[in-house]
């Protein structure tokens, strides 16, 4: 088990087998030394039963009362600084860092939004993000580009942005952008599922908490 023995308490938690295949995945880039791939984290990604999020329902272009979506990381509302869902997906953090780190990605982060394929975020600015971001869509889905307004300072309403003033760029490759200036993603068909990492503006004092995401391979700011 190596690095694992620490989470393998946890994985049962999870009750839709995805946390033991993450783990599965990660044994396996263990034993041969290579690092996840786009097609593990996806076939993870399908195993997850997304839990119902409210709070982010405002961003649904379908207007639902709930979203697929979930965060792994650290935060200072939750429990001793660290989501619950990182609580309970330790292995599926580890492999998403993995997966990031061998993507030779760099953007620092705190914080992972897991989305599933419902979630197609109308226009908006993130908020209690530091602003660097860095994000992937996966999935077999057609349209779905982020429309990023690079040019936007906060000045207006989201909605008073014009669209030829957006750059479109297309998801299936890492997109860094600033979560502080307006984004959304174009109508989409098909599975689409998305990955956000990101710094939260407001961290944890809780050093347990920086040292437990440190472990599972967070890019953690200085």
């Amino acid at each position: 088990m190596g690095l694992f023995r620490g989470v393998e308490s946890l994985r049962n938690d999870v009750a839709d087998g995805s946390e033991a295949m993450a783990l599965r995945v990660l044994e396996s880039c263990e034993a041969t030394g290579y690092g996840p791939t786009e097609t593990d984290v996806l076939a993870v990604l399908r195993a997850i039963v997304f839990p119902k999020n409210f709070s982010r329902a405002y961003l649904s272009r379908r207007g639902a009362e709930s979203v697929q979506s979930f965060t792994l990381g650290l935060s200072p509302m939750a429990t001793g600084g660290i989501t619950a869902d990182l609580r309970k997906r330790p292995c599926l953090a580890r492999l998403l860092c993995q997966w990031y780190w061998a993507e030779g990605q760099d953007v620092p982060f705190s914080a992972i939004q897991v989305n599933g394929p419902d979630l197609h975020c109308v226009r908006h600015r993130d908020g209690n993000n530091s602003g660097p971001s860095c994000l992937k869509a996966l999935g077999n889905f057609a349209g779905g580009n982020i429309l990023l307004w690079t040019s936007d300072t906060g000045g207006c309403p989201v909605a008073f942005l014009r669209y030829q003033d957006a750059r479109r760029v297309d998801p299936t490759q890492w997109v860094q952008f600033d979560g502080l200036q307006a984004h959304e993603v174009e109508a989409t068909s098909g599975e689409r599922f998305s990955l956000v990492y990101f710094c939260l503006a407001a961290v944890p004092e809780e050093p347990g908490a920086w040292a437990y995401a440190a472990s599972l391979g967070f890019g953690l700011p200085d």
